[in-house]
């Protein structure tokens, strides 16, 4: 009988997707719980702090107060660099203004990977300054929300390229084009911090990166994680 770690196994009866797993860190933690140790360093005045997360237990996410300049850097993550297939996956808790962000992007130009959810907007990018694709769809709550990105440049169908899943459900719409690869920029990859986007405000729980495609069925899994 194979036993999972909590974080590990999705309230559906199945294994969180480990497959091509680059980066994990979950709720309330700096540890990256994947074979590659991307580690990440508290940053703020004073820095994040620890909140009640998706399951209901304290201390297993990070809360962010963009008036103290808080978020956590990861370092660069090579994996999701120059690729022509990634997923990230994070839930996020904004507080009643301001975002919540994760990813590597670097200023101005939006050239990167990232998910954002702030008041209205969730987003999903894998971009580039000559090419911008985006997928965005109206959202304004602020329980806990499940944005996950998958990118496919490899996708005939421009439409695919980038997908955003929130809380499990396919949703969005393209604006720009996709490019066949990602960024090879090297920069952080950031909870709560982006320079074009500012500080956030809110919380962040689980996340994972993986330096391929996900499917429907695996974000419906990541999805599962919640139990309330």
């Amino acid at each position: 009988m194979i036993t999972y770690p909590i974080g590990l196994l999705s309230q559906k009866g199945g294994a969180i997707p480990r497959t091509n797993l680059v980066a994990e860190w979950l709720g309330g933690s700096i540890t990256d719980t994947s074979v590659n140790s991307y580690n990440g360093t508290l940053n703020g005045s004073p820095n994040p702090s620890k909140t009640t997360g998706i399951n209901g237990v304290a201390d297993t996410a990070w809360s962010f107060v963009s008036a103290n300049s808080q978020y956590i850097d990861f370092g660069d993550i090579p994996e999701i660099r120059n690729v022509g297939k990634l997923s990230i996956s994070t839930w996020f808790k904004r507080a009643a203004s301001g975002n919540v962000s994760v990813g590597n992007c670097t200023f101005n130009i939006l050239n990167g990977s990232f998910l954002l959810l702030d008041t209205t907007i969730a987003y999903a990018s894998t971009r580039t300054a000559s090419s911008q694709p985006l997928k965005s769809t109206g959202n304004s709550s602020t329980d806990w929300v499940h944005l996950v990105q998958v990118f496919d440049g490899s996708n005939a169908v421009e439409d695919d390229k980038i997908l955003l899943y929130v809380n499990g459900v396919e949703l969005g719409n393209r604006q720009g084009f996709a490019p066949a690869l990602s960024p090879n920029i090297i920069t952080s990859f950031k909870y709560g911090s982006m320079a074009v986007f500012g500080f956030s405000d809110g919380d962040i729980g689980v996340t994972r990166v993986y330096d391929r495609d996900l499917t429907l069925e695996e974000v419906g899994l990541l999805y599962a994680e919640k139990t309330i």
